[in-house]
């Protein structure tokens, strides 16, 4: 949990149905005349429509509590096994002006790149560089020197701020400190969670299925028998429905040459 002197919680209500909205902390500073950007960083692989991403975005301007709403896609993620799956970064950043370009007050920006490249000039050797990870902090602190003037929010999701909060972020207390608690948190509600729970355990079910067929099918055919041992067999089917039920029964002739080795007879 966060340490109640980070933020207090004060519950906003949107209009969108899909959306539940939390902004934490309304820090004093709001009564002084500066600038309100809030920050909303996403992967962006791609953005998302009025359930996701654009949303969340429209969701943010009808609040009318921010002077600028700015959209970050993400430069390198975290995590190797989905910055691999990145597409191009000027490629998202197209998408996200594609995406969010009517909505008003929305800028989409570049300073994850800026921020990245900023810690790069630091790092001479290349085996470092490859290592480098720029997180959430480090941009923070670039865009308050960057604008001095400016208070800056950021956006997340509910299962991120949970994260956040557990202190799984690279400098996680420092984004806290430096934002000074001013965390807007989305939510997604009950039905839609459960409704993607529901779909994992169907596809979780489906997989296990097919994973019982495959161990049936190997089980009859002897241990010593291999697919390479009757090249003549290979893509052939063992198996054929039976009135388009999902029953499933081994063909005999297929099952006759496995064990024989001899060459079937055509399939019926």
């Amino acid at each position: 949990p966060i340490h109640p002197s980070f933020c207090t919680a004060t519950t906003i209500t949107t209009s969108h149905e899909n959306l539940c909205c939390i902004m934490t902390n309304a820090s004093s500073s709001c009564q002084t005349l500066r600038r309100h950007v809030c920050l909303f960083g996403t992967s962006a692989n791609p953005p998302t429509g009025r359930g996701g991403h654009v949303g969340i975005v429209r969701a943010l301007a009808d609040l009318k509590a921010y002077d600028e709403i700015r959209v970050l896609p993400v430069y390198q993620h975290t995590f190797s096994e989905k910055r691999n799956q990145l597409l191009s970064f000027d490629h998202r950043v197209k998408m996200c002006q594609l995406a969010f370009g009517g909505i008003p007050s929305v800028v989409v920006s570049r300073a994850e790149y800026d921020s990245w490249h900023q810690q790069a000039k630091a790092v001479s050797d290349p085996d470092d560089l490859a290592k480098l990870r720029v997180g959430t902090a480090d941009l923070l602190e670039m865009l308050q020197s960057q604008e001095p003037t400016s208070t800056f929010s950021f956006c997340l999701g509910a299962d991120t701020f949970m994260d956040l909060t557990s202190w799984k972020w690279r400098r996680a207390k420092d984004v806290i400190k430096l934002l000074e608690g001013r965390l807007v948190v989305f939510m997604r509600r009950q039905k839609e969670v459960d409704q993607e729970k529901e779909q994992q355990q169907q596809q979780q079910q489906q997989q296990r299925r097919r994973l019982q067929r495959e161990h049936a099918a190997a089980s009859l055919l002897p241990s010593r028998v291999g697919a390479a041992d009757f090249p003549h067999l290979r893509g052939r089917v063992l198996f054929r429905r039976i009135g388009g039920a999902a029953t499933e029964q081994p063909q005999p002739q297929a099952i006759r040459a496995l064990r024989t080795g001899s060459q079937p007879a055509a399939d019926p």
